[in-house]
């Protein structure tokens, strides 16, 4: 045994290009005199104000095990502090391809202090695969624990989310699952070539699993990290097994999961799947009209959405048209939580005017709802908003995003609150507006924006909440096609499409299907329109690379600024239904 090796302080995750502009203006020199910080200065500063990977200033001496060839150590955490093992109190056996530890007593402050509680490891290994299970108990609460392996040879990082591999660097990086988009708790460390060594989390909910890379003296350390469902917390913590596989591929890695997925979760291939309505197997064109921005401005009413959708259909089968409608109950995010037809937009008449007009043309439609947040300024929001907030595993309420609607440049939405679809309130408030809208109107999908999220509340699950929405609105209307802004794994069993990129290999698309994001720009001046994003450039063919619906965004201008673009996506479209892909 061993102690592990100290870390060096202030390690920056992000490169520091951007920290000259940033301490220019406080170098008290006159404005038009360009002042440049020494290197060391802008790391310093870089430390201070980005997200980075932290270390402590001191050794931890956590004891270091030899166990299947890897050198590894292990933490237990708590609310209030981490754990390490008592290098005294620890036992350790080998019969064979199986490993145990058996740590007696806790230990923190660098082995200065002591605390009860154990660490139970089992690890087992077979045909070169290491399975590793770790068990813990504590005085208190434990929110998770952590493997740290040391002194691996691979110095390339591959991540189940992302089409590239990165370099390990010493600052290090993290990754996260569940992810924003595509995540599968799988990550490789490996060479050039593409080949290594596999971490894959055996778990089948979503509870939070880290991976930290970095540069050692030795080698790169990873750091395998596990977060229990915070309505679990206990003293006593039984922590899925990791697989540990070496000689293997990030594809391998990811096809070995995805089978797992498959047996013991139902994730069904898109064309076995039955919650995808008949008509949405034709679809092949996405055509996305933004209403109205945050700030009250119109891009399109409901009568000019009619006719952009005219003017497409004149051009492509309407069965292969989906309509999304972002911003159609008016200042966008800003209505969050109480959704009706915009009165500036031709109200109520005007919608439904709208959606009968989309429908005799043939095309199916799917207007956007906010499935996390609500306006907690609006009067309606005491009856289901307080009750509902989402909070950290600590209890901590928690904001979600915050643009910069107003361009006041301090992000402050006060009125923006991040709500859990798990609470009952919320779901209930949530899923009976769009059912009442979806009598009344008629329409064909339903987009919630925000979701799947992943926050690890104390009180409910936002994944199961976000389940039970999609299971209500299926009851009472079968042919409804669901779609949310993100997925995971473990969401694209229930929820078949998403307009969110990613995925190495595009291996989402084995399952589901995707359309641009929200903020990919239109072809005219490449706005964003409804997004807060404001601009971003346009181009098609990384479109079609990333996405499997062709897409197409109008804001106010599009069809005048750019009609030849616009028809050389739908020209792209008819193609992808020629070839039968549905």
């Amino acid at each position: 045994m061993q102690t592990c090796e100290p870390r060096p302080v202030g390690q920056v995750l992000i490169p520091i290009v951007l920290c000259a502009a940033l301490l220019a203006p406080a170098c008290g020199k006159r404005a038009e005199v360009e002042q440049k910080p020494a290197p060391e200065a802008a790391a310093a500063y870089a430390a201070l104000i980005l997200p980075h990977l932290q270390f402590w200033g001191f050794d931890n001496r956590d004891p270091v095990v030899e166990i299947g060839g890897y050198q590894m150590s292990f933490q237990v955490f708590t609310k209030e502090n981490t754990y390490g093992i008592a290098a005294d109190k620890l036992a350790r056996k080998q019969e064979g391809n199986r490993w145990t530890l058996h740590a007696a007593e806790l230990a923190w402050a660098g082995q200065q202090e002591r605390a009860p509680g154990t660490l139970d490891v089992v690890a087992e290994q077979s045909n070169g695969r290491l399975t590793l299970s770790l068990q813990a108990t504590a005085g208190s609460a434990i929110r998770g624990v952590k493997a740290t392996i040391y002194g691996l040879p691979q110095d390339r990082v591959g991540w189940a989310s992302e089409p590239e591999s990165h370099p390990v660097i010493p600052e290090g990086a993290l990754y996260s699952y569940p992810a924003w988009s595509a995540g599968m708790p799988v990550l490789l460390l490996g060479n050039a070539q593409g080949r290594g060594i596999a971490f894959t989390s055996t778990d089948v909910e979503p509870r939070r699993k880290r991976f930290a890379a970095y540069k050692g003296k030795n080698g790169t350390t990873l750091e395998l990290i596990f977060e229990e469902d915070a309505r679990r917390w206990s003293p006593k913590l039984v922590a899925p097994a990791w697989e540990i596989t070496p000689n293997t591929t990030l594809p391998d890695a990811i096809e070995t999961r995805l089978a797992y997925l498959e047996a013991k979760t139902g994730l069904k291939k898109w064309e076995e799947r039955t919650d995808v309505p008949a008509w949405a197997r034709d679809i092949s064109l996405v055509v996305s009209i933004h209403g109205m921005h945050w700030s009250g401005y119109i891009f399109n009413d409901y009568a000019k959405a009619l006719e952009t959708v005219r003017w497409v259909v004149e051009r492509i089968e309407p069965k292969r048209v989906l309509v999304f409608l972002p911003g159609w109950e008016g200042r966008y995010y800003w209505q969050y939580g109480d959704y009706r037809p915009e009165p500036r937009m031709g109200g109520p008449e005007g919608f439904k005017k709208m959606i009968d007009g989309m429908h005799q043309l043939g095309v199916h439609v799917m207007p956007m709802f906010g499935g996390n947040c609500a306006n907690a300024w609006f009067p309606n929001y005491r009856g289901f908003g307080p009750q509902s907030l989402i909070v950290t595993g600590t209890g901590i309420i928690n904001q979600g995003n915050n643009p910069d609607w107003d361009l006041f440049r301090n992000r402050d939405t006060g009125w923006q609150q991040w709500l859990n679809p798990g609470a009952p309130a919320w779901q209930d408030h949530l899923a009976g507006q769009i059912e009442s809208l979806l009598d009344k109107y008629g329409f064909d999908g339903v987009f919630l924006d925000t979701q799947p999220n992943a926050d690890n509340d104390a009180r409910y699950s936002p994944l199961e909440g976000l389940r039970q929405i999609c299971a209500r609105l299926r009851a009472r209307h079968q042919e409804l096609l669901i779609a949310t802004e993100a997925s995971n794994e473990l969401s694209m069993s229930f929820v078949p499409v998403n307009h969110t990129r990613g995925g190495a290999g595009k291996w989402p698309s084995r399952y589901v299907r995707r359309y641009a994001y929200l903020a990919e720009g239109e072809p005219g001046r490449g706005s964003t329109g409804v997004e807060e994003d404001g601009t971003m450039p346009y181009n098609p063919e990384e479109l079609a690379e990333h996405y499997d619906w062709l897409t197409v965004s109008f804001v106010e201008d599009t069809l005048q600024v750019a009609p030849e673009k616009v028809q050389a996506v739908i020209d792209q479209a008819r193609s992808y239904a020629g070839r039968g892909r549905k």
